[in-house]
């Protein structure tokens, strides 16, 4: 009977608010190369080397993708076809460094890239290799291989891989789409849904004050959770749960610094594992 009572207690608390509260929402996490940083605000995608028309398929994605981020000022590909067309860039794009600098000065560009798709469908992967260079100078600002495969069931693709000619379209889509996601997401800010773990700042009921910042943050609220948290610690500097809701909330404005010195100053108080987690994390 007092396990029961004990068990019933604990799904109490793990629903309302005792020690934390799982939400879930989607921030946007950084890019892996801050291409930004080193002076690119516009770039064009030239046509992947790759056999048949994937490296055409592959840039025209990627393409896409970069316009739906706004992050960068993107080339229309009718722009890019018809140098081209005309051998400024060649036929299956451009081949080298010296080549994506004069390129990128008559498009007008600060930065063009450069790629090759290699598929692996008896094993239901596409790898893409690309490289980012500056036109201005020709310098390898990034290079990276992607892996794209059937985010929906990767063995279900190899056992396809092996049937009618016929399936092979689509397969070969979802792959393609999965790798320039990851080529996408390595160039600039992307969504991400995540997972975080507030705390009440208290056992079983928790603290008012820092609870009002949790139900900032579920409203779709950060900068008032921010202002919320940033009052408490300031009249409690020792609130080492304040400190770490308050960097959760930093971090989904993409304010990485603000956020580690928060998870640092909760470590500081109390070294939780999920507090150092956080810092290596941000």
């Amino acid at each position: 009977m007092r396990l029961r009572t004990c068990m019933l207690l604990t799904l109490t608390v793990s629903l309302s608010a005792c020690a934390t509260q799982h939400l879930n929402f989607t921030m946007h996490a950084p890019a892996a190369v801050n291409l930004k940083a080193k002076g690119v605000q516009s770039l064009a995608v030239t046509t992947f080397d790759g056999p048949g028309e994937s490296g055409k398929k592959i840039a025209e994605l990627l393409t896409a993708k970069l316009v739906d981020g706004q992050y960068f000022k993107v080339v229309e590909r009718e722009k890019l076809l018809a140098l081209e067309n005309e051998q400024v860039l060649g036929m299956t794009g451009v081949v080298d460094e010296k080549m994506a600098a004069k390129a990128g000065k008559v498009l007008g560009v600060d930065a063009l890239i450069l790629g090759k798709v290699m598929p692996h469908l008896g094993q239901g992967k596409i790898a893409v290799l690309y490289r980012v260079v500056k036109a201005e100078t020709g310098e390898i600002l990034a290079a990276k291989q992607v892996i794209g495969v059937n985010p929906e069931d990767g063995k279900g693709v190899r056992r396809a891989f092996r049937k009618e000619e016929g399936e092979r379209p689509e397969l070969i889509a979802k792959l393609a789409q999965n790798a320039v996601a990851k080529v996408a997401a390595g160039l600039q800010p992307h969504p991400v849904k995540v997972e975080r773990e507030f705390e009440n700042g208290g056992w079983l009921f928790g603290d008012s004050d820092v609870m009002q910042g949790i139900e900032y943050i579920k409203a779709g609220r950060p900068e008032d959770a921010i202002t919320q948290w940033e009052g408490v610690v300031k009249r409690d500097p020792g609130n080492n749960a304040a400190w770490y809701n308050l960097g959760i909330a930093c971090e989904i404005l993409n304010e990485f610094e603000r956020a580690e010195q928060a998870y640092r100053m909760a470590e500081k108080i109390m070294p939780k594992l999920r507090y150092m987690e956080a810092v290596g994390h941000v």
